[in-house]
């Protein structure tokens, strides 16, 4: 291992946290932990709107409702896949995925938060 390329303070404060030998470590990176996190509970909110989707309701709002929870299951499939091809990116094309992954993002939180 490259001394200070640890994560460490010293690392952090060069801009070279989470590198090793030219590889990205994401999850030494504060802002991976953070998206990670994000990403978790994404799935946790597009569980519960499933649930709530896929409730008893009247026949006429049956298709409105499968179409809104198949549109965000899309959008979180995009967040997801950005997440993955930023956790697997070396360190070339980094500052693309995170604009990529955080624009995913807030199409998927626009889709979760809009009413039934």
């Amino acid at each position: 291992m490259v001394a200070g390329d640890d994560g460490s303070p010293e690392a952090a404060a060069r801009g070279t946290a989470g590198v090793h030998r030219g590889r990205y470590h994401p999850f030494v990176d504060p802002y991976m932990t953070k998206t990670a996190e994000l990403l978790r509970e994404g799935k946790g909110r597009l569980d519960r709107l499933s649930t709530v989707l896929r409730s008893s309701a009247p026949e006429f709002s049956v298709l409105q409702r499968r179409r809104r929870l198949k549109r965000a299951e899309a959008r979180y499939a995009d967040v997801s896949r950005h997440f993955e091809q930023l956790r697997s990116a070396g360190t070339e094309g980094i500052a693309d995925l995170k604009v990529a992954l955080e624009q995913a993002w807030a199409a998927f939180t626009a889709e979760i938060g809009r009413k039934a």
